[in-house]
């Protein structure tokens, strides 16, 4: 009777490649993944691409996201600079005035939405991935995997141990993704108003 039960379930678990950590979950696609219980027990090579993550997280600003404004500041200013006349300059001038204020006045209580898919991606290897090794590409893909699987109302990346251990229960539940979601399209919509002044 044990026996059975046992061969059932041992086909049903998918078998763990050499070198992954435990277990995670799968994908849409049917892919597995696999993830560490705790930030601490990463490689080096994924230690620091979260570190890097969780800086942005605490500015609240990802790299994309700091170089939009950036660039609008300085479209503004060589507009400024160029403008002969006055009322024009003096608008170019006010435009990259107020989104060097939207740098100041961020809100740092949202996780950037390309922050919260990275800090996922890193922390679950995909069955076909190196776990000691960052790769770029395999990054982006699991990135654009749970992007589409959250779009479609599956947030099952989130419920990773190390993942939740590093952004807290408050932002890695069900939720938690329904809130950060409200709060990403009003943070884009901002942006995306700021650059267009």
């Amino acid at each position: 009777m044990i026996r059975p039960f046992l061969a059932r379930i041992l086909r049903i678990a998918p078998r763990r490649p050499t070198g992954h950590p435990p277990f995670a979950f799968t994908d849409q696609q049917g892919r597995h993944y696999y993830g560490w219980e705790d930030f601490a027990k990463m490689p080096p090579a994924r230690a620091n691409e979260v570190d890097d993550v969780l800086l942005q997280i605490d500015a609240g600003l990802s790299h994309s996201q700091l170089a939009t404004l950036a660039t609008a500041i300085i479209d503004a200013s060589t507009q400024a600079v160029e403008a002969k006349d006055p009322k024009v300059r003096n608008r170019h001038i006010a435009k990259s005035s107020a989104i060097a204020m939207e740098l100041q006045v961020r809100p740092r209580q949202i996780v950037p939405r390309e922050c919260y898919y990275a800090l996922a991606a890193i922390c679950a290897v995909r069955q076909d991935e190196d776990p000691d090794v960052f790769d770029t590409t395999i990054q982006a893909e699991k990135m654009q995997t749970f992007r589409e699987a959250a779009e479609a109302g599956s947030a099952f990346f989130t419920q990773q141990a190390a993942f939740v251990k590093l952004l807290g229960v408050t932002h890695s539940s069900v939720d938690a993704f329904v809130k950060l979601s409200i709060g990403w399209m009003a943070t884009e919509a901002r942006l995306g108003a700021m650059t267009r002044l």
